[in-house]
Parts: structure tokens; sequence; C-alpha cells
């Protein structure tokens, strides 16, 4: 079946910087935070109501997610 198309994309609150943007073809806002345990993450959600998270890994170099 698949996912379709992606209708959210949650990240964590205090690990991600929230002045981001998120372009889209339908110009809709589908970028939400939330609080979890891991910062680490970034939650997918399709049209279809699957969903999927993703575990993000820092390149080489680069400093780990905040924590508030």
């Amino acid at each position: 079946m698949g996912m379709g198309t992606v209708a959210m994309v949650g990240y964590h609150l205090n690990a991600w910087n929230h002045e981001r943007q998120l372009d889209t073809e339908s110009g809709r806002d589908i970028l939400q935070g939330f609080t979890a345990d891991d910062p680490k993450t970034v939650l997918v959600i399709g049209t279809s109501g699957e969903r999927v998270t993703l575990v993000v890994v820092p390149s080489a170099g680069e400093p780990p997610p905040r924590r508030r």
C-alpha cells in the first residue's frame, strides 16, 4: 500500500531550530513540533496514516542535538 503523500513531519521541539521550513508542492505547512524521549528522531506520517520514525545521525563534527 505505501504511505502516500507526506501529510506531516514531526520534530522534537527542543532539538531542532524552530525557524526551519519545509517546502512542499501544496504550500501547506506540514511541520509539527512535539515532545518525545529521543530528540534525534523525526516522525513522518503519510496521507494513508502510515507512520515512519527516522533516527537522525549527525555528520562527523556536527554538534549533538540540543536538550533543554
